[in-house]
């Protein structure tokens, strides 16, 4: 039987992440799944409007993760996603 730690949450966490630093918000998001919490990151797959998927990916998330890092500040993917997830 699941115990509260792993019992699956209704939670929906958006990590926000610089594609040089893939291999941590890989991490990140195995171990909330490990805990049932679903989890939205662009894995590299993403096909279409990429600003369109932000937008929805930033609302619908409960709570958003931002693997910040210089490469992450730099990016102008990555500022338009803070930018966004601040503006919720």
């Amino acid at each position: 039987a699941p115990t509260a730690a792993t019992a699956p949450t209704a939670a929906c966490v958006m990590i926000s992440y610089c594609h040089e630093n893939k291999a941590a918000a890989l991490a990140v998001r195995k171990q909330l799944r490990e805990h049932g919490v679903k989890v939205v990151m662009d894995d590299g797959a993403i096909r279409g409007d990429i600003y369109e998927w932000m937008s929805e990916a930033v609302s619908a998330a409960d709570a958003i993760i931002m693997v910040a890092t210089p490469a992450y500040e730099k990016s102008k993917h990555c500022m338009q996603e803070a930018k966004l997830a601040f503006n919720k």
